[in-house]
């Protein structure tokens, strides 16, 4: 007994594993993309991409695992049935119920996983990810510059070019600045240019070497101009509150003594990812259920119907109770009620009700 159960748990194993690297890929391809897109229009600085996507892969990792888990043991068992695997296995006396219990296990194990990451990883990675980026937000007059573009600096009264930017982003060469202070208007043009951070107050400065300083008032005939070896342009700094952060990159016990809608309803998806991963781990167990002439990928189309039906009708619910449509005692955990009665009936028509009630029962089938 002990060999078919590891024979199974490894069989869905080993295509969880790969199931969840396929939809790793898409999903961080697609973030990715999105990241370069910022990057090259001078919205996020490069050094900081490959950080925010390891983040946004933690991040996801909650929400993918359970998905994971539900199409691996429908292809996993769709094989066994296929091979007519199953038939044998019912022949030795290992019947469904046995096999709903080691995916029970497995599923439990999973939903630890998830758990953890939906209550704690998560968040901090949300966490860490809002803090770059309010750093990003926050140094004002120049960041994410692509070399021969113009670009607006972060408090928009002025732009910034740069013909050329060193492959770290912190030397600059053949430099223009132009910004509006009141009521002059002040130009800088330099051969030459470097990021330089004060390592005693912190502040950032661009420090311009060999160029000119012009500054004249619009409609006055006369423009000041002064020549340097050396000037420091000051990069201003914008304050990010803290209460600007996502909900979701908010710790779990700051949630759970919230009285916001919107956080309460947070924490109720945090805390369901677990029940999503069993309930979804029980329904592939019947779904995967198929003769060895149609093949292991019969009922996948079905089964990625219900679990899209799921996921949306369980946005629908966050957003009605963050608007104050549900009550605070239905919450979103009517959907996973309404869904394990689904799971229920399911089980009931492949099975039947004597073998249900039997299996809730805890007896022998």
């Amino acid at each position: 007994m002990l060999i078919i159960n590891r024979y199974v748990m490894k069989e869905v194993l080993v295509t969880l594993l790969g199931v969840l690297a396929i939809l790793f890929l898409i999903f961080l391809s697609t973030r990715f993309i999105q990241f370069l897109a910022a990057a090259a229009s001078g919205m996020l600085p490069t050094n900081v991409v490959l950080t925010l996507l390891g983040l946004k892969a933690l991040s996801a990792l909650a929400d993918l695992l359970p998905y994971s888990l539900y199409i691996a043991v429908l292809l996993a068992f769709g094989r066994l049935y296929k091979d007519s695997e199953m038939v044998a296995l019912a022949a030795c006396g290992i019947g469904t119920r046995k096999i709903v219990r080691v995916i029970l296990g497995f599923s439990i194990m999973t939903a630890v996983i998830v758990g953890a990451a939906s209550l704690y990883f998560a968040p901090w990675a949300e966490e860490q990810s809002s803090r770059i980026r309010d750093q990003v937000k926050a140094s004002a007059e120049v960041i994410g510059l692509a070399p021969g573009r113009f670009s607006e600096s972060g408090s928009g009264n002025g732009v910034f070019f740069a013909e050329e930017i060193s492959r770290d982003g912190q030397s600059l060469r053949n430099i223009f600045m132009q910004a509006s202070r009141d009521k002059s208007v002040e130009t800088l043009s330099s051969e030459h240019g470097a990021f330089v951070t004060d390592p005693e107050t912190g502040r950032r400065f661009l420090v311009l070497k060999n160029g000119y300083r012009y500054e004249w008032q619009p409609g006055v005939p006369q423009v000041n101009i002064v020549q340097f070896e050396e000037h420091g342009v000051l990069l201003r700094e914008r304050e990010v509150e803290e209460s600007t952060r996502r909900h979701q990159a908010r710790a779990t016990d700051t949630l759970l003594a919230s009285d916001d809608l919107t956080e309460i309803a947070e924490f109720q998806r945090r805390v369901s990812m677990p029940v999503i991963t069993i309930l979804l781990g029980l329904l592939a167990v019947p779904l995967s259920r198929t003769s060895p002439r149609r093949g292991r990928y019969a009922k996948l189309f079905t089964a990625i119907l219900i679990l899209v039906i799921y996921s949306n009708i369980l946005g629908v619910a966050q957003s009605w109770f963050e608007r104050g449509v549900t009550p605070p005692s239905l919450g979103i955990w009517w959907v996973h009620a309404v869904f394990l009665v689904f799971v229920l009936i399911v089980y009931v028509r492949q099975m039947g009700l004597t073998w249900t009630m039997r299996v809730l029962a805890g007896k022998d089938v």
